[in-house]
Formats: structure tokens, sequence, C-alpha cells
């Protein structure tokens, strides 16, 4: 996995404090985990106590990158988002409900929060990037020729879309692109756009002025878009031609697109430790955990 997991030694170090607090914890993580598992729309709550483990075992090796491989593996076994979500909505939980009880390690207790936050980056990252590759070698497995492919607009999150393109791209086929695009769109609601063209070899002025017609239409539909796999020789191309692509927001592949839609959904990597005094058993009661990342 990409090196952006890497931990700063602040990040080690608060991770390890919470490390410490949640050492004799695993019950209790095990049983949110259980609870919330078990109402998620694919019920795993049998996994409970393999999903409290894993969280455990980051904790205590600082390991993001093993995590979003955890997630991988997940995938493969048809775990789905809304599993993922449901693991978040459990150890937030837990985690609020121990700071109720453990006032007095509040300082500590909010790394966990931001653990937590760390931990379920790398593991919807794997999660997510192996389920849309899961995805299209089933769409490959029909044994279509990848040039004949058409443009699969596959939903892997509510609101959010990726458009994986691989092939030449042609004025028919990127009149079809965009009516694939935008009746997904309608149909599900998009917000969020990922256009993957790792697989598109050549990137010319008639291909660069097909995307950025695709992105246009979206935007007047509403949905947000993000360009990524642009190798070097086809950035390279780019600059060569003088096709401006200052209007159209990009990341280098993949995974940093995910990253990047993670963040903006509010789910991605994002320190939740506020400098504040540390609130009151009561205060931290009025803090309905089924509001808190739910």
């Amino acid at each position: 996995m990409s090196g952006r997991f890497a931990l700063s030694p602040e990040e080690q170090a608060t991770l390890a404090q919470a490390q410490s607090v949640l050492a004799d914890q695993e019950g209790l993580l095990v049983s949110h985990l259980r609870g919330t598992l078990g109402a998620a729309p694919v019920a795993r709550a049998s996994e409970a106590g393999a999903e409290a483990a894993a969280f455990l075992r980051f904790l205590a090796e600082l390991d993001p990158h093993a995590i979003a491989d955890h997630g991988a593996q997940r995938a493969s076994q048809e775990w789905g988002l809304p599993d993922g979500q449901a693991i978040r909505t459990a150890l937030n939980r837990a985690a609020w409900q121990i700071m109720a009880e453990r006032p007095d390690e509040y300082p500590a207790l909010q790394g966990v929060l931001q653990a937590i936050d760390i931990y379920m980056a790398a593991f919807w990252a794997g999660l997510w990037h192996a389920s849309l590759q899961i995805a299209l070698a089933r769409r490959e497995s029909a044994s279509r020729p990848a040039s004949e492919l058409a443009s699969p607009v596959i939903q892997v999150w509510e609101g959010v879309l990726v458009l994986p393109l691989v092939g030449a791209i042609d004025s028919d086929r990127a009149r079809h692109m965009t009516e694939d695009l935008l009746n997904g769109i309608k149909i599900h609601e998009a917000e969020q756009v990922i256009i993957d063209i790792t697989g598109v070899p050549v990137v010319d002025t008639g291909v660069a002025h097909h995307l950025l017609q695709t992105i246009k239409a979206a935007r007047l539909l509403g949905a947000h878009c993000l360009l990524v796999g642009i190798k070097s020789e086809v950035a390279q191309a780019i600059v060569h031609l003088g096709i401006d692509l200052s209007g159209v927001a990009t990341q280098a592949n993949l995974q940093a697109g995910i990253e990047t839609v993670l963040a903006q959904m509010g789910l991605g990597v994002a320190s939740l430790v506020q400098e504040q005094e540390p609130p009151s058993t009561l205060d931290l009661e009025s803090h309905n955990p089924a509001g808190v990342m739910s």
C-alpha cells in the first residue's frame, strides 16, 4: 500500500498511549462489534472477535499497511462498505463508553478516537480498492476483450461512482461513456465520480476533449469529478500538446482518489483530537454514541 499511510512520530506516540488504555478492553470492543455487525446489511456478528483483535493488533504494531491488506481480504470474503461502516460505528461507541466510565483518562482516550480514524481509513482503502478490482474482474470474466468493454459505472459507496476506462477512446465510445455516466449519476444520485484512466494508453487532444466534455456534463448534474491514473508519459504528452486540465481535480492513482473522496465525505484520515478541557461525566453521557460517526 502507499506510503501515504506512514505515521508521524507524534501519531505513533498518541496511538501507543491509546493502546495502553485499551489493553484490557477487548471484551467491550467485541461486545459492541458483535451487536453492530449483527445489524449490518450482511450479518458479520460471528467475526466480531476477529475484528476487535485486528484493531488491537494495529494499536500494538502501528502498521496501517497490514490493515489495508486486512480490508482487501474482507472484500474477497464478500464484505461490503456498509460492513466497514458498521465496524467504525461500533468502535466509536465503545470508545465513548470507555470515556464515560474513565473520564480521568480522557486525554489518552482522545488518542483512541484518532486511532479509530486512521485504522478505518486504511481498512476502507483496502476494502474499497479490492472491491472495485473484484467487480472489474467479474465483468472481464464474461470473456469480452478489454477493448470491447463498455464503460462500467460502478457504485462503490452511496453517492460515489467509479468509471474505470480501459483501451482507446474514440468519438463513438466517448459518447456511450458519457451517456452511461450521466445515467449512473441520475440513478444513484451521485455527488462524487472517480474517473480512472490508468488503462487508457494514449491521451491526445481528442481524448482530452472527450474527458473534459464528460466532466462538464457531470458537473451540470451536480457531480464532482476526480481524474486519476495519469501516467508520467501521458502527463508529459498533455503538457507537450498544451492541453489545459487546470480546472480538473486530479490524483495520481485510484487509491489516492479513494482517500480524497473519503476525506471529502468526512471518512478519511483526520485527527479528531481537539484542544479542550476534559468534559465531565455528565457531558460525556450527553453525547449519543449513535450520533458519533454512525
